[in-house]
């Protein structure tokens, strides 16, 4: 297939963000001088700033708002009621000015080292040698900007998703003499470069290119994000602040080569098929290269090398190809070792280095990439229960448990590799072997694709299209397609990417939202983005992994994407407008999102609010509540459950057990179907600020309860009792043992029903055997499942070390007694006996206090049953202890409510 239209044009614009150059054995190699020091911010216009901003120091990369704060002119947005003390900033043109000496380069990093580049030289040169070129290269601004060098109009960036580069070698100064002393700045010389980056308000950017283009309904926030390439919850959405960001967000770089480079990004994707004597892996590699003007690919006769080695550094193959301009170069691995998802296998990963190699002999440029071999298909074929989505990994079908990934931070020049190796962790140890990243923030960093890749945590890849209508014409088409192209090829050579998605929730709001009342007869509004172009674009430089136009997605007709029968489903009912056990309606064939809000930590919400005092309605955490009516929400959902609580420690544990209990009615209906559910997806995993939210975790690293219930929901074994009569929807309490691990699952199946006081009214005992990936459901006798009084009964299931509980009635209507505890605290951990049944046992971190558990915090301990509690630091080196640990329980918000009575 040859580059099509504006690719063939416009080749020499698409880079990625993240090229890893090989280590420099020759002066010919490119040298990269980091721009990170050097730089001022200066207000332009627009909105007037409540302060002098004038060249006062900046970073890079940053944001205003980061600038703002570390010179110490703003209060943090994130604390109490500040957030919108800074609105102004998204309605500001800003100045981002840099000064520096025409640089030699810096070596470049080498294969095995992250990215995450430092400036190493400040060394220069008067002026370029023969047949040498110098490019400056963005890897992020955010967004609409113009980008001077020393006068000259570079050009107009528009563009968050992707990097630019400009030929700047006729453009920069001589450099200072060597033995000159301080930098430009300092020294005030005149023969210093000067880099303006004057970036346009974000807000006005896109209320002005709304009414170019034709304004289009969207949901989310206030603001016409749809209209620009910027990250749509960058202006807020129901768990975010608006907090519109202007800034250059990831490096600049100053590149100087000789000749000819290769082109960022390198195309590489690696596949793996049936051969003659086995699986064969191929990996296909292709170069594309900047040229000195004077020279064309024809005189410059250039060669590139390209070498496959396994994971243990053995070259498998080796392959030269003299360049064209339509160069494809192929390398077989024979019997590769595959790459499996976490807990299917081990993640092998091989090495392929490409070198650009001149007529003589020297390596002018060298790019190395790891590949994992693997087969990814998505299966959506038509069955007695209507149309699968069942994700094939090497032929095995998989159950996909995980969660939603959001932006870590507003503020994404913040989100360090300490983030990503936390979020990772926190997917892992909740045992979730896939991640979706969202399609109304950011393509999935570098860093945490090759961590993915290494750990073998699957990424399902949202392009950047949310719950909006997008405008088709060329002003936004165009961008469109080149970050696309970007993306695509800078990603395909990850093994942990198995899906591209091209938006969330596009045709849903085209459907059911009332989009179709606000848009002109002949008004586009992106479907053909997400059916023709962005599919394209996968096809020819992909090729390796499904793709499908939207989530949630109907294979068999596109415009009804509500349907639980066919395909993935956003299941949003529950949450905003019906009881947690309306999971139990239907049976997804996959549910790609759905959640339950719960808040922030309570020793997150001490940080951050001043309220006093503090309650669910207090200004702090109004307004750190962002959905729409979601105290309400939060109260409605509780309601039919637990009692209503007497204070705000009370509404904070009420809350946060409701959220986690809602999570878990909804993934065990999902899990009991498996294989014909095929995966449940929550939203969400973070937070990018202190906020009431759906996360699991919270902006500070806390764990919620949600997450320690997702561990038991994802792990390998699981139990659980769920209502099945012979169509499946209600019906009586019926055990589902569910095994996803890849040996059988063989234990003695223990199933008792009895009275509150630990009593065994009626018990079951029976040899079970789960396969490998398999569920098994046990029906019960009549005498199991029939109480002879409701409110002082339940069933207890057993099956090795997993057990289920099965609760007759409500919270609310249970006869459960106070709780009558033994507690003995330890050095490290708390024993606690129960002597009459207790629900849901939680252990609380209250403010100021730094200790969590990485084992443990919520337990239901029938009569005469002890747990020990093991309690961890919140940061390493500290021995702080609480002076008592906070332990609740259903049991304690029944007496409150009775005590109140």
């Amino acid at each position: 297939m040859s580059i099509p239209g504006i690719w063939e044009r416009d080749l020499h614009d698409w880079r990625c963000g993240a090229a890893i150059l090989g280590p420099m054995s020759s002066g010919d190699l490119p040298h990269v001088t980091v721009l990170d020091s050097g730089w001022t911010l200066s207000h332009l216009g627009g909105a007037p700033a409540p302060f002098p901003i004038e060249e006062i120091d900046a970073r890079v990369p940053g944001c205003v708002h980061t600038d703002l704060l570390e010179a110490g002119l703003i209060a943090d947005p994130f604390h109490g009621t500040n957030e919108h003390l800074t609105d102004w900033i998204g309605l500001s043109d800003v100045r981002y000015r840099c000064r520096f000496a025409t640089p030699a380069g810096t070596p470049p990093r080498t294969p095995s080292e992250p990215f995450e580049p430092t400036s190493e030289s400040s060394e220069a040169y008067e002026t370029a040698g023969p047949s040498e070129r110098v490019t400056l290269r963005f890897e992020g601004v955010d967004t609409v900007a113009d980008i001077v060098l020393n006068g000259t109009l570079l050009g107009r960036v528009a563009d968050m998703h992707r990097s630019y580069d400009f030929d700047v070698t006729d453009l920069l100064r001589p450099g200072l003499p060597q033995d000159a002393g301080g930098s430009p700045a300092e020294t005030g010389a005149p023969d210093c470069n000067v880099l303006d980056v004057v970036i346009h308000a974000p807000v006005t950017a896109a209320r002005e290119a709304a009414r170019r283009i034709g304004d289009r309904p969207q949901t989310g926030n206030a603001h016409p994000f749809n209209a620009i390439r910027k990250m749509a919850c960058n202006f807020g959405w129901d768990w975010g602040p608006d907090l519109a960001t202007s800034g250059l967000f990831r490096p600049v770089q100053l590149i100087r080569w000789r000749t000819a480079r290769l082109r960022d990004p390198l195309s590489v994707v690696a596949a793996v098929a049936p051969g003659a004597g086995g699986q064969v892996g191929t990996v296909r590699v292709q170069p594309f290269v900047d040229l000195d003007p004077a020279a064309t690919l024809a005189t410059a006769d250039l060669t590139v090398d390209v070498c496959l080695t396994d994971p243990q550094g053995r070259t498998l193959a080796t392959a030269r190809h003299r360049l064209t301009g339509a160069d494809d170069v192929t390398l077989q691995a024979p019997d590769p070792r595959l790459w499996w998802p976490v807990g299917e296998g081990d993640q092998p990963l091989y090495r392929v280095d490409v070198s650009l190699i001149s007529p003589d002999g020297r390596v002018l440029d060298r790019r190395s990439r790891r590949v994992g071999f693997r087969s990814v298909e998505l299966i959506t074929r038509p069955d007695e229960h209507g149309t699968s989505f069942t994700v094939r990994v090497n032929g095995r079908d998989l159950f996909l448990r995980g969660a939603n990934w959001i932006p870590d931070d507003v503020f994404v020049s913040r989100i360090g590799h300490q983030n990503y190796r936390r979020g990772i962790a926190d997917a892992l140890d909740a045992h979730m072997n896939v991640l979706r990243i969202w399609g109304g923030g950011l393509f999935a960093d570098e860093w945490m694709l090759e961590r993915c890749d290494e750990v073998g945590l699957m990424i399902w890849q949202d392009f950047p299209f949310a719950c909006a209508a997008y405008a088709e014409e060329p002003e936004l088409s165009r961008q469109v397609e080149a970050e696309a192209v970007e993306n695509v090829i800078r990603m395909s050579v990850h093994p942990s990417l198995i899906l591209w998605n091209g938006s969330n929730e596009t045709i849903e709001g085209y459907v059911h939202w009332g989009w179709q009342d606000h848009l002109a007869p002949d008004q586009s509004w992106g479907l053909d983005y997400y059916t023709r172009l962005l599919p394209e674009i996968v096809a020819h430089w992909d090729g390796t992994r499904p793709y499908t136009p939207t989530s949630p997605f109907n294979p068999v007709d596109l415009m009804d994407p509500r349907n639980p029968d066919h395909g993935s489903v956003h299941s949003w009912q529950v949450w905003n407008q019906l009881d947690q056990t309306h999971y139990r309606d239907s049976v997804p064939r996959f549910c790609a999102e759905f959640g339950f809000q719960g808040p922030a930590e309570r020793a997150t919400l001490a940080e951050y609010l001043d309220d006093d005092p503090l309650t669910a309605s207090s200004p702090g955490m109004v307004l750190h509540e962002k959905a729409a009516d979601g105290l309400r929400k939060l109260e409605d959902g509780y309601a039919p459950h637990l009692p209503r609580p007497v204070d705000f420690e009370d509404w904070h544990f009420t809350t946060s057990l409701n959220q986690a209990r809602a999570i878990e009615c909804g993934i065990s209906w999902f899990r009991s179907w498996w294989p014909r559910c095929a995966g449940s997806i929550i939203w969400q995993l973070n937070d990018c600020w202190p906020v009431s939210s759906w996360a699991a975790v919270d902006s500070r690293g806390r764990r919620k309860l949600l997450w320690y219930a997702l561990r038991d929901l994802y792990d390998d074994h699981f139990l659980t009792i769920q209502p099945r009569t012979t169509d499946g929807l209600g019906g009586v309490p019926t055990v589902v043992a569910s095994n996803l691990a890849g040996s059988a699952w063989e234990q003695t199946l223990s199933v008792q029903r009895c009275d509150l006081g630990g009593r065994v009214l009626d018990s079951l005992t029976t040899p079970v055997v789960v396969g490998p990936r398999d569920n098994l459901t046990i029906a019960l006798p009549q005498s199991l499942i029939t109480p002879a009084d409701p409110s002082r009964e339940l069933i207890v299931a057993q099956l090795g070390d997993r057990r289920a509980l099965w609760w007759f009635v409500r919270d609310i209507d249970l006869a459960l007694e106070p709780a009558d505890l033994d507690i003995i605290p330890g050095e490290a951990m708390i024993t606690v006996t129960a002597h009459n049944l207790v629900k849901d046992l939680c252990l609380l971190c209250g403010p100021g206090d730094p200790v969590l558990t990485s084992g443990r915090r919520r337990l239901t301990l029938l009569p005469g049953q002890t747990a020990v509690l093991h309690l961890d630091s919140a940061r390493p080196g500290d021995s702080t202890r609480p002076a008592g640990p906070r332990l609740r329980s259903v049991n304690d918000l029944l007496e409150a409510a009775r005590r109140r009575r």
